[in-house]
């Protein structure tokens, strides 16, 4: 309920075939170091006086193994790029590159073997037998050495840990949720192809099978109306909520039950809020697809929202804030929300607010939300229909029926961009002191159906190019030039931005230069060879786009509630047709107005670097 640290991982790593490092790496919790050493010095002396239990080692082993099995299903549809990669690897390290088989052949020989006194002997040679060990820590401010070396000596000399215990976990409670479902319609669609499929409960369902990813399935539930749907002060309690969505359980097994259920099996749900609707993910397996969606329907009818997680919400929130404070885009992306004109539909609730939030708000928010809402199901992957229907039949499509309405609230905030533009915004982030951000955003007009979303994409392309050849090649002042256009659905004010990360004493230059390369191409100042070079890479894209799965999720999840996605998907062509006279238009249109304006610099400079002297003698004191 309240461990020493947020996070804890444990891992091995070789450098260039030269020393091997074994690590422990501890967040800590509210800067407390003293008790994250402690941790790290007790369970490691728990180690080595009781090695691991039968529990744990027949969990490393079963995992083990299952990532061998998913290394064999997954190889089959490996990419060239990726394939050359790993071969190009292999040859420059002097190894030998063996097929996924063979590493499974081998993987499980040696699991076969692998004994828990094995594992304790190895633990011997890596950690005890090692000498003292070097602790690196990285704090606000500096700790002294001795101080550090002190904590660690204390503790790795104090009393003996008690012997570790068994996890002690619940059956699996969502087996059954009543009598399988029942499909009412189902509809072959073409160009592009896939199955729609109804149940009687209302759950409609996108399906596809394909191979673009050997023995994976993605699942997409989606259902409301997002943000749209919450009260704008509830906005930021539903994103920061997802955040703890895991951690908060169902309602009769906790999350060391999911993850035990879990155990050697692809399985997992993740809650996105977006703009216009709420979506539960996951990625599994056509041999877990039934456990899968066992946990996916479970979170839709009995959301654990355990009052245990109050304890962490503070100090994640502090951790939250503290690392994106050094990070100028999140300064940045803050600063660009509130800037927006009243009322704010505001995704970044403020540090005393996040710290203030409890899950009985999370609860408050969100569990009409998951209990109440039509669903919307996308299936695409290595499964065939017959297999997904009946797992869907048995968990999504047994469900009580739901009532299919707009959720969209009629006061509901939308992002509006202030009627003129403040002052440049100038503020400082807590990271590293060579790095600063110019950020510049205009207005672009609200999401709609229309052509000229693809004249935008094109014109983003474009100001990218000409970013990356001004500032990047010719001034040599950013690390990333990045044009960014946004148009969502529900009426908010498009955007197109500008974010260019640069050094504190360029940041000014590059802001002067931004406009500079902007203002001409509002004025006309293009060719058709800038559009073409735009354009290649899209429909490059586009003629490969259906060999992968991201592209079909992106199409059909949604599709029944929007059905011009599939329009749009079919009319790719439209970039081919886009001129230049349509891309000198939209930037007539929108780019010749005052842009909002932040830049970000670092709290602390870094030290100027003296010139150096120039050769000459030196002359008499």
């Amino acid at each position: 309920a309240n461990p020493p640290f947020t996070q804890a991982v444990t891992d091995q790593m070789d450098d260039l075939e030269s020393a091997s490092f074994t690590c422990v790496t501890l967040a800590t919790r509210n800067g407390d170091w003293r008790s994250a050493i402690k941790a790290a010095a007790v369970e490691t002396r728990r180690m080595e006086a009781y090695a691991l239990t039968e529990q744990e080692f027949e969990s490393q082993t079963s995992q083990l193994s299952a990532a061998l099995d998913d290394g064999v299903n997954s190889t089959d549809t490996m990419t060239p790029p990726t394939l050359a990669d790993a071969i190009l690897f292999n040859f420059t390290h002097n190894g030998t590159f063996s097929t996924a088989r063979e590493d499974r052949r081998i993987g499980g020989m040696a699991l076969d073997r692998i004994t828990r006194d094995d594992v304790r002997n190895e633990f011997r040679r890596v950690w005890t037998n090692a000498g003292q060990p070097l602790i690196v820590l990285v704090t606000p401010t500096a700790v002294d050495q001795a101080e550090i070396r002190r904590e660690w000596d204390a503790a790795i000399s104090g009393p003996p840990p008690e012997a570790p215990t068994d996890v002690v976990t619940a059956p699996w409670a969502y087996t059954s949720f009543g009598p399988a479902g029942r499909p009412v319609s189902r509809e072959v669609m073409s160009n592009p192809s896939f199955v729609r499929v109804e149940f009687a409960n209302g759950v409609r369902v996108n399906f596809k099978q394909t191979q673009n990813a050997a023995d994976r399935v993605e699942v997409r539930i989606r259902f409301g109306a997002g943000d749209q749907e919450l009260a704008p002060a509830d906005v930021g309690v539903a994103r920061v909520a997802a955040t703890f969505f895991g951690m908060m359980a169902l309602g009769k097994n906790s999350a060391e039950d999911i993850a035990r259920a879990c155990e050697g099996r692809l399985c997992d749900a993740q809650l996105m809020v977006n703009r216009e609707s709420f979506v539960l993910k996951s990625t599994t397996r056509a041999a877990d697809l039934d456990l899968d969606l066992q946990l996916l329907s479970a979170y839709l009818t009995d959301p654990g929202f355990r009052p245990d997680v109050d304890a962490h919400i503070p100090t994640d929130a502090d951790n939250l804030y503290r690392t994106g404070m050094t990070d100028p885009q999140f300064v940045a992306a803050i600063a660009r929300e509130r800037a927006m004109a009243a009322p704010l539909a505001r995704v970044f609730p403020t540090l005393a607010e996040m710290r203030s939030m409890r899950v009985a708000d999370f609860r408050r928010v969100l569990y009409p939300v998951l209990t109440r809402d039509a669903l919307e199901v996308t299936v695409i992957g290595d499964v065939s229909e017959a297999r997904a229907m009946s797992a869907i039949a048995a968990t999504l499509g047994a469900l009580p029926q739901r009532q299919r309405v707009e959720r969209v609230r009629p006061n509901a905030a939308t992002i509006r961009f202030p009627a003129t533009m403040p002052p440049v915004i100038r503020l400082t982030h807590d990271g590293a002191a060579d790095k600063a951000l110019v950020s510049l955003s205009w207005k672009l007009f609200a999401w709609k159906l229309q052509r000229e979303a693809k004249v935008v994409d094109l014109l983003t392309l474009m100001l990218s190019d000409q970013l990356t050849e001004d500032i990047r090649e010719r001034l040599g002042s950013s690390y990333s030039p990045r044009a960014v256009s946004v148009l969502e659905r529900g009426g908010d004010d498009g955007a197109l931005y500008i974010d260019l990360q640069t050094s504190p004493q360029q940041a000014e230059a590059v802001r002067a230069e931004i406009r500079k390369i902007v203002a001409r191409i509002a004025a006309g100042d293009m060719t058709q060879d800038d559009l073409d070079r735009a354009r290649l890479p899209l429909l490059n894209y586009g003629a490969t786009r259906t060999m992968g799965n991201e592209w079909w999720i992106e199409t059909m999840d949604g599709s029944w509630a929007h059905p011009d996605q599939l329009v749009t998907a079919n009319r790719w062509s439209d970039y081919q047709a886009v001129t230049l006279a349509d891309i000198k238009a939209m930037a007539r249109r929108w780019l010749v107005a005052e842009p909002l304006t932040i830049i970000v610099q670092p709290k602390v400079l870094a030290a100027p670097t003296a010139p150096p002297r120039p050769p000459g003698r030196r002359g008499r004191r």
